[in-house]
């Protein structure tokens, strides 16, 4: 199984971009995790309202500097697999995960 694709503005300057290109991409199909620790990650569809204002949904930062990348996003086409590397990264740190589903999507 492939690994997830992970998006961050500290990995990459155009992360906003390439994230904003793969939830149109993956619209039907895709997952990705927001993570709120090392061990906690919120689970997210692509279409998650969260991600829409007028700035993100053009995949530009908003005026103020923010962008959807500014936390890791971590990105697949496979809920299995993103749950797995939640597992995976919690384990490499000795804490339990903690993997909440959005209600909102």
């Amino acid at each position: 199984m492939a690994e997830p694709d992970i998006l961050h503005d500290k990995i990459a300057p155009n992360a906003q971009t390439k994230f904003h290109k793969w939830r149109q991409q993956h619209r039907s199909d895709g997952w990705y995790l927001n993570p709120k620790s090392s061990s906690e990650f919120k689970l997210h569809s692509a279409t998650c309202p969260h991600l829409s204002n007028q700035y993100w949904d053009q995949g530009v930062k908003k005026p103020d500097g923010k962008s959807m990348t500014g936390t890791k996003k971590i990105c697949s086409t496979s809920r299995q697999e993103l749950e797995n590397w939640a597992f995976k990264e919690a384990a490499k740190r000795g804490k339990e995960v903690k993997l909440e589903r959005c209600l909102d999507c």
